[in-house]
């Protein structure tokens, strides 16, 4: 169920919200958080879309801000006049006026998951003031968080979301410029940051450090990343293992046409990892399964040719020093919904994330 509102105020959208609520039954408790998307009409349905995915897991309030938009959604019922002719309206943050509109949608049921869902399409002198626009609308006593779904903006802590929420979350790669992007986050990041090219590597991390329990007693002395030196996974995984390890870390680019599992790796993924102890022992993690036939064939192993990746999207190969044959293991590719949902469920710094970004643009390149 979708609710269009034109012309209106977060006044009207709060009384209609609870109407909603009393009319279908539900109640408004229950919302652990509430989750400030802010994103351009292009983005909006795509980024619903996710939010209505992990409501489940995070049932919660999402305003999404999309200044200058409009209500374009087929489904939308037009509510009823709810013009705010209130001459105090302007102290609830509205500003009364042609220029100064507010357009609203309420979405409830298949629309909003297990969420209440607000789009506010504010214009004018409005959109100025998008930080005294949500908080009459905020669920009272619960954490905010802030998601900017692409672009990011210039000082996520400074931005009058940002500063109202206990987590900024940011999505570069999805950006139009991602390593630029990277970079102007690396400058002003803060604590309560994070990126989800950064949550996109937690099975990666966890994989890693279990491959590596059997190299308890020996170091890390160098770490070969492969994939697209221009993706930021890749930038953060070679930055993380140089950080945590303090070994020599370098991007060794993909090539176009080296497999995956079940075809080509796709691009600006992390194929695999190569780790080099202080023995001489290698170790690796790989989505295709040349790189796990190379490492065994520089161990002296013989590699048997009907070795090949099955067709399997989420799995990867390892190899250690004691390998005679490579090992499957289940390494599933990450959404921005499985992403965005980790996110939710911690909402506490990350100090690991912010060393290891201050050094994403030192590594090494091949």
């Amino acid at each position: 169920m979708i609710v269009t509102m034109k012309n209106t105020t977060t006044k009207a959208i709060s009384q209609k919200l609870e109407t909603l609520h009393v009319q279908r039954g539900e109640a408004a408790q229950g919302r652990v958080l509430t989750l400030i998307i802010s994103c351009a009409q292009r983005e909006l349905e795509d980024s619903l879309r996710i939010a209505n995915e992990i409501s489940g897991e995070h049932p919660c309030r999402v305003i999404a801000l999309v200044p200058g938009g409009t209500s374009v959604n087929p489904k939308a019922v037009l509510a009823q006049d709810t013009r705010d002719v209130n001459p105090d309206a302007a102290r609830e943050g509205v500003l009364q006026g042609n220029e100064t509109d507010l357009e609203a949608e309420i979405r409830f049921g298949a629309d909003a998951g297990a969420s209440d869902v607000i789009v506010l399409f504010p214009h004018g002198e409005l959109a100025q003031h998008l930080d005294t626009l949500v908080i009459p609308l905020m669920v009272a006593d619960t954490p905010v968080v802030a998601w900017w779904p692409t672009q990011a903006p210039d000082n996520p802590a400074q931005d009058p979301i940002g500063r109202m929420a206990v987590s900024r979350i940011t999505d570069a790669a999805r950006s139009s410029e991602p390593l630029e992007t990277l970079e102007k986050l690396t400058r002003v990041a803060t604590l309560e940051d994070v990126d989800l090219s950064w949550t996109h590597l937690t099975l990666w991390r966890a994989s890693l450090a279990s491959v590596l329990d059997q190299a308890q007693g020996h170091k890390i002395i160098s770490a070969e990343v492969t994939g697209s030196p221009e993706n930021i996974s890749v930038r953060l995984m070679a930055a993380w293992l140089a950080t945590v390890a303090g070994a020599q870390a370098s991007i060794r680019p993909q090539q176009a046409n080296e497999e995956c599992e079940g075809g080509p790796v796709p691009e600006g993924i992390i194929r695999g990892v190569k780790l080099t102890m202080d023995d001489g022992g290698v170790y690796t993690l790989s989505r295709g399964i040349s790189m796990a036939k190379r490492a065994l064939q520089d161990a002296g192993v013989e590699v048997d040719p009907s070795w090949q990746s099955p067709a399997l999207h989420d799995g990867a190969w390892v190899t250690t020093p004691t390998s005679k044959a490579p090992q499957m293991i289940s390494l599933p590719h990450r959404s921005t919904a499985d992403c965005l949902s980790e996110e939710l469920g911690r909402l506490y710094p990350d100090p690991l994330y912010s060393r290891v970004l201050r050094s994403s643009f030192t590594v090494i390149h091949d």
